[in-house]
């Protein structure tokens, strides 16, 4: 039986992906994570800039749909899209991460900062 344990940080957590440091993408894989409205803005953007990194399944779902499940909602906001099982920002990693780490900030695009109280 799971023990409840309090989180004595809760105000000042933060999420950080740890992809290629011992995580295979657990969240990535249909996570559904909220998406923050500057993190909409920025991204809508931006979007041209990373759709040639997308998987081609993921692309044509971008194009076709966009990024975000306008009906789904999760902490009151709307959710990042899923094409194949996989966010369709995903491919080996975050591509928002990787286009922002080639450019000098991996957290320009894509906040990582994906639960209510850590906003």
């Amino acid at each position: 039986m799971p023990i409840p344990l309090p989180i004595l940080n809760l105000n000042e957590a933060t999420f950080d992906c740890t992809f290629g440091r011992g995580c295979d993408g657990v969240c990535c894989r249909e996570g559904r994570p909220p998406v923050y409205p500057e993190e909409i803005e920025n991204i809508t953007a931006n979007l041209e800039r990373f759709l040639a990194h997308l998987r081609p399944e993921a692309r044509a779902v971008v194009k076709e749909n966009g990024f975000l499940v306008p009906r789904r909602r999760r902490f009151g906001q709307p959710v990042m899209r899923g094409a194949g099982g996989w966010c369709v920002f995903f491919i080996q990693g975050c591509v928002l991460h990787q286009v922002g780490a080639a450019e000098g900030d991996k957290f320009r695009y894509w906040m990582d900062t994906n639960t209510a109280q850590s906003r």
